[in-house]
């Protein structure tokens, strides 16, 4: 493994601040070695709780085939500005932000690729600016289409009690009481989950892709189980993790010294994400090359949540194929990082074909 990929420092740090909000972003910038002025660029986008870190694996891989590669910290992250108003934490505004960030780099339009709730936003990114969006993709996150003119807001509490189970754990999630609890068991919550070791343990449970392993997604079960957990701390016996994992050590030093609770403020949108994408058209903007990649065994993003995504696409508008073996971090899960990275290539390769196809 090339250092340089998971040395935070080899790559360029930079910062802007948005026109409208007046929001600081930091963003990650690779440029490839040749034809930087006419190189197209793809933004990614990361979700909860990641960092732009999670993209290392995709970031030089991109720049190395051509491509300028923006990566920022998104709104609550890393050292993007944090703000306690739930109201920048939406999508609406989350896209905003990143227009104008793309104002400040000169930067006209896009390939928009995302991931979790980064997904979610290159969806919508395509949406509020199909002028901008040369195309787009997420990885986990299926295509939501707005809810009609005429829908009536039901609170995500009913609706894990019917038709998303698995967004059970959101509901805490939504809670200041999610913040101080995850906040205190960092070791148990971030450096579990971002560690090498671990994931290959994990990939080998005979749970997996199994209803036990989902149940952690279910209404109080998330909370239940880091309740005990931070007991466990408190009493001298939380979760020893394994020496010499700088990857894992980064998530932990940046989520310790920035704290979870703003990057939480995603799941208090609910709400006012109705509110703004109501009546919104629900076909996506035709035009827009689109490739969805869901993973086979992602217990929050299951696959049943996927199965009419193409209802609301063009015929071959979209491409969706499946991640095989993955789970919810096949962005650096070592057993299937390299092919979704490829496949992210061949998909930016097809569409810049399409498009010097009609010049």
């Amino acid at each position: 493994m090339s250092n340089d990929i998971i040395d935070p420092t080899a790559y360029k740090h930079r910062t802007c601040i948005t026109r409208t909000h007046r929001h600081r972003y930091h963003y990650v910038e690779q440029v490839p070695l040749r034809d930087t002025t006419h190189a197209p660029v793809v933004l990614l986008l990361h979700g909860f709780p990641d960092l732009w870190y999670g993209w290392r694996y995709q970031i030089k891989a991109l720049a190395q085939h051509g491509c300028r590669v923006i990566c920022p910290s998104m709104i609550g992250y890393h050292e993007t500005s944090k703000p306690n108003d739930a109201k920048y934490y939406t999508l609406k505004s989350a896209c905003l932000d990143l227009s104008e960030l793309l104002d400040e780099l000169d930067i006209k339009s896009v390939i928009c690729i995302g991931h979790d709730w980064g997904g979610a936003t290159a969806w919508r990114f395509g949406q509020y600016y199909p002028e901008r969006t040369r195309a787009v993709a997420s990885v986990c996150t299926s295509y939501f289409a707005p809810p009609p003119a005429r829908a009536d807001f039901i609170p995500l509490e009913q609706l894990t009690d019917t038709l998303l189970p698995n967004f059970g754990y959101q509901l805490w999630f939504a809670t200041d009481e999610a913040a101080e609890v995850l906040q205190e068991c960092l070791n148990e919550f971030i450096g579990a989950g971002f560690s090498p070791s671990l994931m290959r343990t994990l990939r080998k449970s005979p749970h997996r892709g199994t209803e036990k392993a989902e149940n952690w997604t279910r209404k109080g079960e998330l909370r239940s189980s880091m309740l005990r957990r931070l007991e466990a701390r408190r009493a001298g016996n939380g979760v020893q993790l394994p020496a010499n994992e700088p990857e894992r050590d980064y998530y932990l030093a940046t989520f310790g010294k920035n704290g979870l609770a703003p990057a939480l403020s995603w799941y208090k949108t609910t709400r006012l994400n109705f509110d703004d994408e109501r009546g919104m058209p629900r076909k996506y903007p035709v035009g827009i090359p689109a490739l969805f990649m869901p993973a086979e065994y992602d217990a929050a993003l299951p696959l049943w949540m996927s199965q009419n995504i193409q209802n609301y696409f063009a015929p071959g508008q979209l491409e969706v194929d499946l991640i095989r073996g993955g789970d919810h971090w096949v962005l650096q899960d070592e057993a299937v990082r390299d092919a979704v990275t490829a496949r992210m290539i061949t998909f930016v390769e097809r569409v810049l074909r399409k498009e010097n196809a009609k010049l």
